[in-house]
């Protein structure tokens, strides 16, 4: 007899991944393609990782601390940097509108640091060499 295969939204098999696999399909995985939510230039968001948290309401600096797997919901448990505060962020597995979007912080820092260092070469002066005859 062969094993039934789980569908990707069926409780059994979202209790079975590990934080991993949810960061993975969050990342670049079809099952969750709605739930693509992080934006990173890296191969996937990591437990650690600093994002700039977006929504329709604002932004905010967050660490992703952990995530977790409950009643149709993953649960971010997410440090507000500002604040100093961890917070949970639940996003149902359903959901298929906007809600949150997590821009990986350090890649936000690299563009604008590029961004200066192209503005500063374009601001300074044209040295030029006078030539006497």
């Amino acid at each position: 007899m062969s094993k039934k295969r789980k569908h990707p939204y069926h409780s059994d098999f979202l209790n079975e991944m590990s934080v991993e696999d949810f960061m993975d399909a969050m990342s670049n995985d079809n099952r969750f393609k709605h739930l693509q939510i992080f934006l990173s230039k890296k191969e996937k968001a990591a437990i650690g990782d600093l994002f700039l948290l977006t929504s329709r309401n604002g932004f905010s600096i967050v660490r992703l601390v952990n995530l977790n797997y409950q009643d149709e919901k993953i649960v971010f448990d997410l440090l507000n940097i500002e604040a100093d505060k961890i917070f949970s962020l639940p996003i149902s597995i359903h959901e298929r509108r906007f809600q949150y979007l997590f821009l990986n912080l350090d890649d936000i820092t690299n563009m604008i640091s590029r961004m200066n260092l192209t503005e500063n070469r374009a601001s300074d002066p044209v040295e030029l060499d006078i030539i006497q005859p």
